[in-house]
């Protein structure tokens, strides 16, 4: 993370006023200049773009962590190449509190890294809790990286050239299929 860094996160927490004051300076510093950096790179992206300024996730729920790398082209044969996407669905909130669903798909993936920690706010059994902050930076000439630091402390980075979404209203059927996609498929003795 470069502007949303969990040291100011974890100082908010702080009983020490001073600790606490210099995390909210550095905030304030940050997030202002976060929001010009955000205004000139993501419209780079197209459309989509407006994901990174339209909508915050802050303290949504990470449904699903998919990563696919399947072959293009025609399955019957031996593959020639293969693909590998990522895609997110987290339950987040819109301005007057309806729940949505974002489904983000990231593609041409050029680097994923995530690194499951559990030393920010520490949960029991979850290494990624809450969806704490993201940002969007530049990845060489032609791509991008999304970081995103969850609750816990677990860092994911993804590395894309190309990027989609997708905001649905929720549903909790659609929400079941996303986090057990399994359920409803005949079983492994079928």
């Amino acid at each position: 993370m470069k502007y949303f860094t969990p040291d100011i996160w974890a100082g908010w927490q702080s009983n020490d006023d001073t600790v606490v004051s210099a995390s909210m300076q550095k905030w304030k510093r940050n997030l202002s200049a976060y929001r010009k950096h955000i205004h000139v790179l993501a419209p780079q992206i197209g459309r989509a773009g407006r994901f990174f300024i339209d909508y915050s996730l802050h303290d949504g729920h990470l449904l699903s962590f998919h990563v696919t790398d399947y072959p293009v082209g025609n399955l019957h044969r031996k593959p020639r190449r293969y693909k590998t996407s990522v895609a997110i669905s987290v339950l987040g909130w819109v301005n007057d509190n309806t729940p949505y669903v974002f489904c983000l798909q990231y593609d041409d993936i050029l680097d994923l890294n995530v690194t499951a920690k559990n030393d920010l706010f520490s949960l029991d059994v979850s290494r990624f809790g809450d969806w704490g902050y993201d940002e969007l930076l530049k990845q060489g000439k032609d791509a991008f990286r999304h970081n995103i630091l969850f609750a816990t402390g677990t860092e994911v980075t993804i590395a894309f050239k190309r990027f989609h979404f997708r905001k649905l209203r929720r549903s909790n059927q659609r929400i079941q299929h996303i986090v057990n996609p399994l359920r409803g498929l005949p079983s492994a003795d079928s």
